[in-house]
């Protein structure tokens, strides 16, 4: 009696289980651009938020109250630059009074401009949809420039992080599907 075994050509599947962690796709810490008091904080700790949604209003009485002046300037400005611009084509009036009147109106529009700058630094916004977490500053609170307010991770899409022993290296490319698990729950993920 001989046992014989015919052979065949089978596809190895080689896994490996490595440590690794869940990170979000996407965090930022928001910060104040411009030194200003809080006035309004328009989240919940840990909710979601839509991007572009209003996190912090500062204080923005004084910027509104300087705008509407120069907008007021800027309106006596432009009249007084038509009428000069008339004049001129009329020679009525020296060129160089209608250079005056026309830098006059060419710096308002500039001062009304940084004004409006400044004025939307005081809404600090989402940049993307995603949770935020706790926040460092309440109502009355004074910020800086750079200061911490809250962190906003976005939780749609996320990233794992793991290392490969580097004798699977060869193996590993861009693109590969990975399967993974959490110590939460077992469910395997793609």
């Amino acid at each position: 009696p001989v046992d014989a075994v015919v052979a065949r050509s089978v596809s190895l599947i080689q896994e490996e289980a490595v440590p690794g962690s869940i990170l979000p796709n996407r965090e930022v810490t928001i910060v104040s651009e411009i030194a200003r008091k809080i006035v309004r904080v328009s989240f919940n700790e840990g909710s979601y938020v839509a991007p572009g949604q209003t996190l912090y209003k500062l204080d923005d009485a004084d910027i509104l109250a300087k705008l509407k002046q120069v907008r007021s300037e800027l309106s006596l400005a432009k009249l007084n630059e038509s009428r000069l611009s008339e004049l001129l084509h009329g020679e009525s009036v020296r060129q160089e009074d209608y250079d005056v009147a026309l830098s006059k109106l060419q710096s308002l529009e500039a001062t009304e401009e940084l004004l409006i700058v400044e004025l939307e630094k005081t809404s600090i916004r989402a940049p993307f949809s995603g949770m935020v977490g706790i926040t460092k500053a309440q109502v009355g609170s004074f910020v800086t420039p750079g200061m911490p307010l809250v962190s906003l991770q976005e939780q749609h899409k996320i990233k794992i992080q793991f290392s490969v022993p580097e004798k699977y290296l060869s193996h590993i490319k861009i693109g590969s599907t990975v399967f993974f698990t959490s110590s939460i729950n077992e469910k395997q993920w793609q």
